[in-house]
This record gives structure tokens, C-alpha cells and sequence, in this order.
């Protein structure tokens, strides 16, 4: 989920990993984790504003942002993007997060690791385009051959439309945010058996009320689903997005 280098900050960052599936954070962790941020800050003030603007994320609080815009105007590098990406999507901003993924496309022309992390994030959005820049530019640096199915999906499901496709995936992503918050989504398994295509979101569940989130999150995507089908007079039968609750 992170694309903030190793550094000093490593034991912090750690630490965030373990709030992020936290319900509520503890008082003790959450001050000890603010105090070793102060301490970092007048070291190495960008990834101080990086880090805590994740954590302000992961509780929800929009004040996140303001820190993500300091540790950018000291930094505008394609990891301080991309991490601001991945906070505005935890706050339910799908909008404002790919704008930040776009611009750390624009700054990881050779950076393999961003690039790969820019690979599933772009395929959460239905974003062809972008996708397809991704895909393009990693087997040009890396020399491979990287499947790009969003090919089939754009041709099949969306009459090779790019900007409809994109409208899918974000009408996805907000009916999503609606019942489970993001940071709970551990990853996204895609798949294709025969004509159909299965995507689906493993999300961490700790209770039973969790679970029934994603049932309710799974039965109004199937709803978006039916009802963006008729907007656009489109065939979508074949093409699956739900939830699964994991431990």
C-alpha cells in the first residue's frame, strides 16, 4: 500500500501498518506515534508531513490533507503522490486520488517500483488509459510482457470507450467506501473464467458486523452494476465485482 522509501521513519511506518487495522487507536500508541512524528520532523520534515498525514487517514480525519500538502511542496516526488493518493482514497475522495496517481504517473517515467504499485491502483479505477501507459512503459524498462486484460474488458463490456470505463470504476469505488472503508480492503484478485470476468476485493473483516458490511456493499453493487448497465445501454452480465470478508 506504501510507496514511502526506507528510511530513519522505517520503525514509524511500521507501527502505522499495525494502526491501520486498529478500530480505534489507542491513546498511548496514537501519542507515542505523534511524539516520535515531532521528533522526526526536524530531521526529515517531508516524511514526517508524509507519515502523519497517513495517519490522520487511517482515523478519518480530513486534516490529513493539509499535511500531505506540506510534505508535497517540500517534496513533489512520484512516492509522496502516490501515498496521497492512497489517503484521499482511504477518506473517500476517488476523485482527488487518482488525480494524485496521475501526477505520480507523470514523475515515474523509469521508477519500476511506482510503476508497479501504479499497475493494480489504475486497474481499481477501470482507468484504461493509464493502465495501458503502465503496462506500455514496464515492459519497455523491464523488457517483459505483462498481460493487459483490461484490453478484453474495454472492448466487451464498455464498446471501447475509456472515459465510460473510468465512470464504472469510480461508480464502484464510491458504492464501496459507502459500507467498508479502504484501508480495511487488503488487495483485489481479478480472473477470467470463460466469458466471465471476476474482480474481487479481499477486505479484513474482525466481527460479524463486518461481514454483514459487505454483504450489504456486495448487494449494492450488483444494484450500481444492473442500473449503469441500462444508463448505457451496455451487456454486463458476464463482468463480477464483489466483496469477500477475510480474517
Amino acid at each position: 500500500m506504501s510507496a514511502i522509501p526506507v528510511t530513519k521513519a522505517s520503525s514509524i511506518q511500521e507501527r502505522l501498518r499495525h494502526a491501520r487495522f486498529m478500530k480505534e487507536i489507542n491513546p498511548f500508541y496514537l501519542r507515542a506515534l505523534n511524539k516520535d512524528l515531532d521528533d522526526l520532523e526536524s530531521v526529515e520534515p517531508d516524511i514526517s508531513f508524509a507519515l502523519r498525514g497517513l495517519l490522520l487517514a487511517y482515523q478519518g480525519d480530513l486534516e490529513s490533507l493539509k499535511y500531505w500538502n506540506k510534505a508535497i511542496a517540500l517534496n513533489p516526488s512520484a512516492g509522496h503522490y502516490y501515498n496521497f493518493g492512497v489517503c484521499c482514497n482511504v477518506l473517500g475522495d476517488h476523485i482527488q486520488a487518482l488525480s494524485r496517481f496521475r501526477s505520480a504517473l507523470e514523475l515515474s517515467k523509469t521508477d519500476t517500483r511506482i510503476l508497479h504499485l501504479l499497475r493494480s491502483t489504475f486497474s481499481n479505477f477501470y482507468a484504461y488509459d493509464e493502465s495501458k501507459i503502465v503496462v506500455e512503459t514496464l515492459n519497455k524498462l523491464e523488457k517483459k510482457s505483462y498481460p493487459f486484460y483490461e484490453d478484453k474488458i474495454f472492448a466487451k463490456f464498455f464498446g471501447s470507450n475509456s472515459q465510460l470505463m473510468l465512470e464504472f470504476g469510480l461508480g464502484t469505488l464510491s458504492v464501496i467506501s459507502k459500507h467498508i472503508p479502504f484501508k480495511w480492503i487488503l488487495h483485489k484478485e481479478d480472473g477470467l473464467i470463460e466469458d466471465r470476468h471476476y474482480s474481487i476485493n479481499i477486505v479484513k473483516c474482525l466481527n460479524n458486523d463486518d461481514v454483514e458490511r459487505v454483504a450489504e456493499c456486495n448487494a449494492e453493487l450488483s444494484e450500481f452494476i444492473v442500473d449503469f448497465e441500462e444508463k448505457h445501454e451496455l451487456n454486463l452480465e458476464n463482468l463480477y465485482i464483489t466483496c469477500e470478508a477475510a480474517e
